[in-house]
């Protein structure tokens, strides 16, 4: 399929129950239009999709995906299993009727849907169309930091695309992994002692807590909990906003949040001194903070730790890992065609040579 001398006919499979895999789509998927692309997005999964600018998807599919159970801050294994247990017939009928015809190409982005539609179509019909997986899960395929109780591999079993791209904050020594995408991020001098909060799983009551004994700073809570922006002395609550968050992202010298792929990686591009508090029972956000730390880029704490917020707010230094423009070289490669080993290698090697790391003063 090298060298396309056509538009590229592209089904594009997001998991939208993550901000990341939305974010990645609205990066790439320009990317590859400017390069005479045709896309449809096909969104399966919860409501994450509400907190972005659904006019960048042109040509648009959903269906519900698979759903994960959260109690009390803890990811619920069993919850978990049995909802999408009781979902498994409606995946399977949807994964069997996906017409593909119309593609040339199938991207999954850790969608289950277009990634299983492929191969099973593919299976049955003996044809041999593309499919490309990006996404970070992709990474724990390779020898990279991995915690304590990751004993599945979730990227293999539930979107199991032929050709998959792993990202990861850092290449840890193994090929087929992409640096993070980073988006159109605005940047401003950090203001002193501005920190950015979003513990997405955690109890408003209990985070406000955990941050009034710290009067020397101005906290910018963000939470789906937060109806109004309300102040109460240095700590400021918001609903969620994406546009309100990025501004406060771009001045604020700290981030404290949960364990996941975006918001550190920008953190990390910006500069940022980060404080992780991965879900309970998540190994993946476990696994990302294991790496953060052998990296020496982030404090974990277990729970909302006082003594660990103490130490993180008087770090003075900070490191910073400068990404490329991922986006824009992976659309070149995506409609180049050759998806084979050794090209994937050359893309991923060319662009973590692009790759800075520093570390700073805070």
């Amino acid at each position: 399929m090298s060298g396309n001398s056509h538009s590229l006919r592209i089904l594009y499979g997001v998991a939208s129950d993550g901000h990341g895999h939305i974010a990645r789509a609205s990066t790439l998927i320009p990317e590859l239009e400017k390069r005479g692309a045709h896309i449809t997005t096909l969104f399966s999964g919860s409501t994450a999709l509400k907190t972005f600018d659904a006019s960048i998807f042109s040509d648009v599919l959903h269906r519900k995906g698979y759903a994960r159970a959260v109690d009390d801050g803890q990811l619920d294994m069993f919850k978990t299993v049995a909802q999408n247990a009781i979902i498994l017939p409606r995946l399977a009928k949807d994964v069997l009727t996906m017409d593909l015809r119309p593609y040339d190409v199938i991207i999954s982005d850790f969608e289950p849907i277009s990634a299983w539609s492929t191969r099973v179509q593919n299976l049955l019909s003996g044809s041999h169309k593309p499919s490309i997986g990006i996404a970070h899960q992709y990474s724990f395929e390779q020898d990279v930091p991995k915690a304590s109780g990751f004993l599945m591999n979730n990227a293999q079993s539930l979107a199991r695309a032929k050709t998959r791209l792993g990202m990861h904050f850092h290449h840890f020594g193994q090929e087929g992994i992409l640096p993070p995408f980073i988006g159109d991020l605005a940047e401003s001098e950090p203001v002193k002692g501005k920190i950015l909060v979003y513990l997405g799983f955690d109890d408003l009551d209990d985070v406000q807590g955990f941050l009034q004994p710290h009067g020397g700073y101005s906290f910018h809570v963000y939470s789906k909990q937060v109806e109004e922006k309300t102040v109460i002395g240095h700590v400021t609550l918001n609903p969620f906003n994406r546009d309100d968050f990025r501004r406060d992202f771009a001045d604020c010298e700290g981030v404290i949040t949960g364990g996941g792929f975006m918001t550190p990686s920008e953190a990390l591009h910006m500069g940022k001194k980060l404080l992780l508090h991965p879900l309970a029972g998540h190994p993946e956000q476990h696994s990302n903070a294991l790496a953060l730390e052998k990296l020496g880029a982030a404090h974990v704490m277990d729970g909302l730790d006082a003594s660990a917020l103490t130490q993180f707010l008087r770090e003075d230094h900070v490191t910073q890992i400068r990404y490329p423009d991922v986006a824009r070289s992976l659309a070149d490669w995506i409609m180049n065609g050759d998806y084979s080993k050794s090209s994937k290698d050359d893309l991923c090697q060319s662009l973590w040579a692009q790759t800075e790391m520093n570390v700073l003063p805070s």
